[in-house]
């Protein structure tokens, strides 16, 4: 994946192109993420949850519900790109929103039943596996090689999530609880898993979309 990308880089035919979209792909993921961010929800923090095994379903039916919301938001600026190219690329929004919804409450029950407290890295992970994979589904003329798809949304997304959780926990002490403060901070945030996310997807992503044939959209 890193190498072909190399390859496209190097060839002269390619190399401004190639990072002419990675550059516009990974910011469109960057405002994406960011717009998800400034509606309020939780990216990339850490939250606590005991209590009953109803109390655990509410929390659980409430972070699918939040993780739709920011799948969508966040697969918006990505389809941005990716409809200049594929004509099939609006799957992408449902594809996106359908991995988050389902990722995120799996996540958290997954730490839940684990014990463990709540992994920033089991979040990355189990968040990158179920986009991976309904991107790969609906998207199959846009996601041509899933395994790679796969290993680049779990090597990226762990990684947005803790650059993120980092940032998160450094200025909530600047906001202080203020709302309005909150909100730009989360945005920013989001914006820099956004930028984590975008970058190192970017690189299949780019690879894959240059080796398929452009069908309008």
């Amino acid at each position: 994946m890193i190498y072909d990308f190399f390859l496209l880089l190097q060839n002269p035919h390619t190399r401004d192109r190639a990072r002419r979209h990675w550059a516009i792909f990974t910011l469109l993921t960057t405002l994406g993420w960011m717009a998800a961010g400034l509606t309020g929800l939780p990216v990339g923090r850490v939250v606590l949850v005991e209590g009953s095994a109803g109390v655990i379903f509410e929390v659980a039916l409430s972070m699918s519900l939040l993780g739709i919301l920011t799948g969508g938001l966040t697969g918006a600026g990505q389809w941005l790109y990716l409809r200049r190219r594929f004509s099939g690329a609006f799957w992408w929004l449902p594809a996106s929103a359908l991995g988050w919804g389902l990722g995120l409450p799996a996540a958290l029950l997954a730490n839940l039943l684990a014990g463990l407290g709540l992994s920033v890295a089991l979040y990355g992970l189990l968040i990158g596996a179920s986009c991976a994979l309904f991107q790969s589904l609906f998207c199959r003329a846009i996601v041509l090689k899933p395994g790679r798809w796969l290993w680049a949304n779990l090597l990226a997304l762990p990684l947005g999530v803790a650059g993120a959780g980092w940032l998160d926990r450094a200025l909530l002490i600047v906001t202080d609880g203020r709302w309005g403060l909150a909100r730009w901070e989360t945005a920013l945030s989001a914006g820099v898993a956004g930028l984590i996310v975008g970058l190192l997807t970017g690189i299949a992503l780019v690879e894959m979309t240059f080796a398929a044939p452009e069908d309008g959209g």
